[in-house]
């Protein structure tokens, strides 16, 4: 089936209620909305630098495991989105949607579609670029894979607040070190919520902080603030809020996992990359403002994953009762 970029409304008042027409859903106007500005600059002006982690797109940290040597970084990111499906049960599924909320390129829903395409997979990107990068990938794949693909595919450029689905659209859906991003994390998860079918489950996987910022040390907040910031991050939610997530959505939660130490062998990766990265960038004496903070909060990255005490990468599997 087709894949289309579309613009998704992101105005408080969810107002989409269109059917699927031709495969694709139809379009809506869009304005970005100024204090999400300054990710959507950040994902455009880095995305050069992210394609030195994945060439495949992946914007996420991998998944170590007994038979993936230490510098196979891309089969650890692919061991994640396995970890990933595995928790939404996807792979149980003999139809339906899945949606990647803050998807980037769309990589992890393109993996999704290669390994599963009998599945619709749908996509949104506060990004324009990201979008039509998702998009033109999705076509090419499917040139490729024409006759595998059952499943409906779209990338939306918008704002995961305000989903571009009607209720009850998706079977699952994730934020895959997404939702860091989001100051209104109920706000999101409700919409989350509205397009989810019932007993629809949804994965958040990321960083969080086990205590309150406040009353760490002050060389916690330091680098935790260098991090955050630079990867255009207000702050990482405490582990301890997704209760009260749960209990403002409705969610339920099936299980919580911490994956530091799985995590933390892809996340070493990143100190040498940015060290090479930067002499290029040096060297051709062209950056961005953003690609500099990129890459000092990649630098510094594993050293946050280090501060186990403070942080740690959770995944975290709700699902949305049935009625």
């Amino acid at each position: 089936m087709g894949c289309s970029i579309l613009d998704a409304d992101t105005s408080l008042t969810p107002k989409i209620t269109e059917k699927l027409v031709s495969g694709n859903l139809l379009k809506s106007a869009w304005e970005d909305r100024a204090e999400r500005a300054a990710i959507s600059d950040y994902y455009n002006e880095s995305e050069i630098d992210y394609r030195v982690w994945s060439v495949e797109g992946y914007r996420h940290f991998g998944y170590w495991q007994m038979g993936i040597w230490p510098w196979q970084r891309r089969r650890m990111l692919e061991a994640m989105n396995d970890v990933l499906f595995k928790q939404l049960g996807v792979a149980n599924l003999k139809s339906g949607n899945i949606g990647d909320l803050g998807c980037g390129t769309a990589a992890v829903a393109r993996y999704g579609c290669d390994h599963l395409p009998h599945l619709g997979w749908h996509a949104i990107t506060i990004s324009r670029e990201q979008a039509a990068q998702g998009q033109a990938k999705f076509e090419e794949a499917r040139r490729l894979h024409a006759e595998d693909r059952t499943g409906m595919d779209s990338v939306h450029h918008g704002d995961y607040h305000v989903l571009p689905w009607p209720d009850e659209f998706l079977d699952a859906a994730f934020y895959f070190e997404s939702l860091c991003h989001s100051t209104e994390p109920e706000v999101a998860l409700r919409e989350a919520v509205r397009v989810l079918k019932p007993g629809g489950k949804l994965v958040i996987a990321d960083g969080f902080l086990n205590h309150p910022l406040g009353n760490t040390s002050r060389w916690f907040r330091w680098l935790h603030n260098e991090v955050a910031h630079n990867w255009a991050v207000p702050s990482f939610h405490e582990a301890a809020l997704v209760a009260d997530w749960l209990e403002a959505t409705g969610l339920k939660l099936v299980k919580q996992r911490e994956l530091g130490w799985r995590v933390a062998v892809s996340a070493s990766h990143s100190v040498p990359l940015v060290v090479m990265h930067t002499a290029k960038l040096l060297f051709r004496g062209k950056s961005t403002a953003w690609q500099w903070k990129h890459l000092r909060a990649s630098a510094l990255a594993m050293l946050l994953g280090m501060q186990r005490k403070n942080f740690g990468y959770y995944l975290f599997t709700l699902q949305k009762p049935h009625d």
